[in-house]
C-alpha cells in the first residue's frame, strides 16, 4: 500500500472525529484499501472515525483485530487494527448473524451479553466473564464511547492475559452506530466483540505483516 496506516495515538485525542473520517475518507480516494490503527487511550477515536466513514462513504470495514504492542522506552500498549477498503470482503451481518445464531443475549445471570461500562474495574470484569465461561462457550461484549477503550482491554486480558484455565479466541468484531444517550438524534459509535472458549485467536497474515511494519518504521 503506497498510502502510510493513519496511526491514532493518544496525543491526538483533541483531534475531532470529523476530521479523522476525513482523513479516511481521502486514504480511500486515493487508493483501494487503507489501514487504520488506534493506540491505547485512542482506541475509541479510531473506532469512531472509521465508523463515521463507513457510514456516509464507500468505506468498507473488511477486518479489525486487537493486540498488544510493545514500544521501546514508553512500554506496552493495547492496539485496534483496522482494514477498510471501497470494496466489501465479508458480509458482516451475516457473520454477526453466525456469531450470534444460538445466544442469550440478554445481561441477566444466564446471559451471554456483557455491558462494559467506561472505568469498570477490570478484575471485576474479567471475574464476570470467567463465570459466565463454566456454564456458556461464547460471549458478546459491548460498549460505546470511551467505553470502547475498556472493552478492548477486556477482550486482550481475556485472550493474552494468561486469566483463564482454556484457551479463549476472539472470533469476530464489529462496529455500529447507535442512538447518543443525550440526543437520540445524533448517533455515536459502539462496538461487539465476540469471545469463545476453547479457541485461540487466529490473527491474519495482514494483522502480522502491519504489526511488523509499524515497528520496523517506528509508527508509534
Amino acid at each position: 500500500m503506497s498510502v502510510q496506516p493513519l496511526v491514532i495515538r493518544p496525543q491526538d485525542l483533541s483531534m475531532k472525529v470529523n476530521e479523522l473520517s476525513e482523513k479516511i475518507i481521502y486514504g480511500i480516494m486515493s487508493q483501494p484499501e487503507m489501514e487504520i490503527v488506534g493506540l491505547s487511550s485512542a482506541i475509541f477515536l479510531a473506532c469512531s472515525a472509521v465508523n463515521m466513514a463507513s457510514d456516509i462513504a464507500n468505506v468498507h470495514v473488511n477486518e479489525i483485530s486487537f493486540d498488544y504492542v510493545d514500544i521501546p522506552v514508553v512500554g506496552k500498549f493495547e492496539a485496534f487494527l483496522v482494514r477498510v477498503g471501497r470494496e466489501s470482503a465479508i458480509d458482516r451481518k451475516d457473520r454477526t448473524a453466525e456469531e450470534e445464531k444460538g445466544m442469550n443475549l440478554s445481561t441477566d445471570r444466564e446471559g451471554q451479553l456483557i455491558t462494559v461500562r467506561r472505568g469498570e474495574k477490570p478484575e471485576r470484569l474479567v471475574t464476570i466473564c470467567l463465570i459466565k465461561f463454566q456454564r456458556v462457550n461464547k460471549l458478546k461484549l459491548i460498549a460505546a464511547a470511551t467505553a470502547m477503550n475498556d472493552a478492548v482491554s477486556l477482550a486482550l486480558l481475556m485472550t493474552e492475559g494468561q486469566v483463564a484455565k482454556y484457551p479463549i479466541a476472539i472470533n469476530f468484531v464489529d462496529l455500529t452506530s447507535l442512538p447518543a444517550r443525550e440526543d437520540p438524534s445524533k448517533k455515536m459509535t459502539g462496538i461487539s466483540i465476540y469471545l469463545e472458549k476453547d479457541h485461540k485467536t487466529v490473527h491474519s497474515s495482514w494483522h502480522v505483516n502491519l504489526l511488523k511494519k509499524l515497528l520496523k518504521e517506528r509508527k508509534f
